[in-house]
């Protein structure tokens, strides 16, 4: 019996130590476009199983993960701040729901870890080296890493 549970540990810290970790510089956040809902010349758009999204944010982030610049959608177009520009705003990042650093590492091929939370992977592309994955709590909303 302790025999077993100590296999099943030393199995459990093997496979959390080798996650595949990957170096993303690039997080999109996206909703899926309805029919009708117009789209501005200066939106950006990807697909994703057959059907169009329209990114709302993106985060870009350096060689160490650190975020460098984000973008957010508004009705004039995407604002962009530098990490000059945000540092002086209080509470800029939390409040759009960006991180001041991203370490992500690919579990399987169901699921991703970004920071310390997991998360279910919808589909990954190791050729165009994309990553499309849900929260739990906003099934409306698709994420996208873009990764080296």
């Amino acid at each position: 019996m302790i025999k077993n549970f100590l296999v099943f540990i030393f199995g459990l810290t093997f496979l959390c130590c080798f996650d595949d970790q990957i170096k993303v510089v690039e997080r999109m956040s996206a909703i899926l476009i309805e029919p009708g809902y117009y789209i501005s010349e200066n939106d950006s758009t990807f697909e994703f199983k057959n059907h169009r999204f329209l990114v709302k944010t993106k985060e870009f982030f350096d060689e160490n993960g650190m975020i460098t610049r984000v973008a957010i959608r508004k009705s004039e177009g995407y604002l962009e701040f530098s990490k000059a520009e945000f540092s002086k705003l209080k509470d800029f990042l939390y409040d759009h729901g960006f991180s001041k650093s991203l370490k992500a590492s690919i579990i399987d091929e169901h699921s991703i870890r970004l920071n310390t939370k997991s998360f279910d992977v919808k589909y990954i592309d190791r050729q165009e080296k994309k990553i499309f994955y849900t929260l739990g709590s906003k099934k409306n909303v698709l994420y996208c890493l873009i990764y080296k």
